[in-house]
């Protein structure tokens, strides 16, 4: 069947998961299916598409309304000048401006959804106005209420041939001299992601395990300045700051994963209910390179990992730290959750497929158009 060609619009110029994720669909689907990519912010994002060979457009788009009328305006024009047969919106940013720009035109929008926010009556709004809204998992689809037509499309993942001995080289070299065991925490700086969880448990860790380090491998947030530096206080006044180490955006994230001996999901919704993990990428990299998952039981990780991780209740330190300590010093069960979660990822997450299955939602979406 022939390609279709899209526009894509991001919410977000960060290197996070949701980055990622449009980055590694818009290599797989190849350049056939491409006609042009708007980022609506500044950052780092933007440089790693021009390195990529992408002319992307770049409109900053703030939360107050005229910059978002503004940015939905110069998005209509684009639309109009490059003539894509289909929006994929990448956010909910991203879809709010989409339909924006799209009111009143027949052009197809569909809504990549990868969280779980702004899910009450503006995003059913949203959802309304897409041809098809395409979700992560189940989680993120739920909140909207059934909206006439959704997918939910399991995020693929490329299998690492990364030699074992190796990545424990390299993850203990990283985590500094001492080192025994490895946990690492791979994620944006920002107060959702759970470092503070880590922390709050890590002197009962050290007790049981002295030579164990904290690897905190993740980029800073714009969002929240001086997270960085309030999390190196707080480790130095626990007296754990010899065994947490800050190691910033890294693109060997899949080298540090198969050589630590766990890897923590300790994610928590801020007070206005965002931050919930509507998938879990770094978990499924875990799994996919033989890493156990501990984490907190909340948004899509149950669906996500299932039985392939140790998952407690969200918010309960004592039982996050019993489930590391359990794969800390348990050999057969990282084994077994290992080879569990390696076989989950070959039958759910398999990158060929995830493609596919975006491939039929955007035939989908024009057939619905019509």
């Amino acid at each position: 069947m022939s390609a279709v060609r899209v526009a894509f619009v991001s919410s977000h110029a960060g290197l996070g998961g949701s980055e990622r994720y449009l980055e590694r669909l818009m290599a797989g689907l190849g350049d056939q299916w491409f006609s042009s990519v708007v980022v609506l912010d500044e950052g780092d994002f933007v440089a790693r598409l021009q390195r990529s060979g992408y002319e992307p457009r770049v409109l900053p788009t703030s939360a107050k309304l005229l910059s978002m009328l503004w940015s939905a305006w110069r998005l209509r024009r684009l639309i109009a000048e490059t003539r894509p047969q289909l929006v994929h919106a990448n956010g909910v940013k991203a879809a709010l401006i989409s339909v924006l720009a799209t009111a009143g035109t027949r052009s197809a929008v569909l809504w990549l959804k990868h969280d779980l926010s702004w899910d009450g009556r503006l995003g059913r709004a949203i959802a309304r106005r897409c041809r098809i809204v395409v979700g992560v998992s189940s989680a993120v689809i739920e909140p909207l209420g059934s909206p006439s037509v959704s997918r939910v499309v399991l995020t693929g993942v490329p299998v690492s041939r990364i030699d074992a001995s190796t990545a424990r080289e390299h993850a203990l070299a990283l985590a500094g001299d001492g080192a025994s065991a490895v946990v690492c925490l791979v994620g944006r700086l920002h107060p959702m992601k759970g470092h503070r969880e880590v922390l709050a448990i890590l002197p009962r860790l050290l007790r049981e395990i002295p030579g164990l380090r904290v690897a905190f491998a993740g980029p800073e947030d714009s969002a929240t300045p001086g997270y960085r530096d309030e999390l190196r206080k707080e480790a130095e006044s626990g007296g754990v700051d010899a065994s947490v180490r800050f190691l910033g955006y890294r693109e060997d994230v899949s080298a540090l994963l198969a050589g630590s001996d766990a890897v923590v999901v300790p994610s928590l919704p801020d007070d206005r209910g965002m931050g919930r993990e509507g998938f879990g990428l770094v978990a499924v990299e875990a799994m996919a390179v033989g890493t156990p998952v501990v984490a907190y039981a909340d948004g899509a990780l149950p669906e996500v990992v299932g039985d392939c991780g140790l998952l407690v209740p969200a918010g309960d330190r004592s039982a996050l730290a019993e489930a590391l300590l359990r794969v800390l010093r348990d050999g057969p069960l990282r084994e077994d959750l290992a080879q569990r979660g390696r076989e989950r990822v070959a039958e759910r997450y398999g990158e060929e497929a995830w493609v596919e299955a975006i491939q039929g939602a955007y035939r989908e979406a024009l057939t619905r158009a019509r």
